[in-house]
């Protein structure tokens, strides 16, 4: 009863399980070299203590210590700031609660429109498309300026293939990955150009407070987003529609804002992303 209130480390936990498998198979192995004899008894011994081990550290040592590395890894997910601010609030978006959006949104359409596409290859699409970006960055060319793009896909393939490495027993995280960027199905475009057109429905419900901070005119919002959009003809369709909005409410959305950025949320320079 005592032992029910002990509490063990990992580490703790897993020794503590290697000695008490080891001693319940040690009374197994007196009682039968009893009946045979004692002559291999240290071998077996020896033999069973080290495949009860590497059993239980497998189990309850390396096993938790991979996911404590994973789910800190998603930390670092989260910690990405994107360069739109969330929906009523004094804070940017990060890339955890934007994948997360971007892949209701995608399960939405595809569902109320009844879309000819891979559900399940849309989802694993976007909740993966930004986890390079762990390592990479997430350069806007609207505060950065056009030479923050300079080496973008350089630096996420780097990026692509320094997660494959180090997680290497993920094997569909990469798989995803490659397809996703490769975009030669439909999911992958739908996915890809979803992300683009994304930011424009939080901008206007959020009364086009990140385009007023980056006095940024509806003109250079399309020039760098509509190109990446037409690629797939569903994301297409919704442009046009929500075009209609921020053309009839040009003038509310796209005018100077004097609100300064949050001062709590600091993005590093492109010069220290990936390092």
């Amino acid at each position: 009863n005592n032992c029910r209130n002990l509490t063990f480390s990992p580490s703790g936990y897993s020794y503590f399980c290697r000695f008490s498998t080891f001693a319940y198979f040690t009374i197994y192995v007196f009682k039968k070299q009893a009946r045979t004899g004692f002559a291999s008894l240290s071998i077996e011994l020896y033999t069973l203590y080290r495949s009860a081990g590497k059993f239980i550290m497998k189990k309850n040592g390396s096993s938790l210590e991979r996911m404590l590395q994973f789910v800190t890894m998603m930390h670092s997910f989260q910690q990405i700031r994107r360069k739109v601010r969330a929906t009523g609030e004094h804070r940017w978006e990060n890339d955890a609660e934007h994948s997360y959006q971007l892949a209701m949104v995608c399960w939405y359409i595809i569902d109320s429109e009844q879309l000819d596409l891979d559900f399940s290859k849309a989802m694993l699409y976007a909740m993966v498309h930004d986890i390079p970006e762990i390592y990479a960055g997430d350069p806007c060319i609207f505060t950065d300026g056009p030479e923050a793009l300079v080496g973008k896909e350089k630096r996420e393939r780097k990026a692509m293939a320094r997660l494959a490495k180090e997680f290497r027993e993920f094997t569909g995280l990469h798989e995803a990955l490659v397809a996703y960027n490769k975009r030669q199905d439909r999911e992958s475009r739908f996915v890809y150009a979803m992300d683009k057109i994304l930011p424009f429905y939080n901008i206007v419900l959020d009364d086009g407070k990140t385009w007023k901070q980056f006095n940024t005119s509806l003109d250079e919002v399309l020039a760098a987003k509509e190109n990446k959009i037409r690629i797939c003809p569903v994301a297409s369709q919704k442009l046009d529609e929500i075009l209609v909005e921020m053309r009839q409410h040009q003038g509310e959305l796209f005018s100077k804002s004097t609100t300064p950025f949050p001062e709590d949320e600091v993005v590093a320079p492109a010069s220290e992303w990936g390092q």
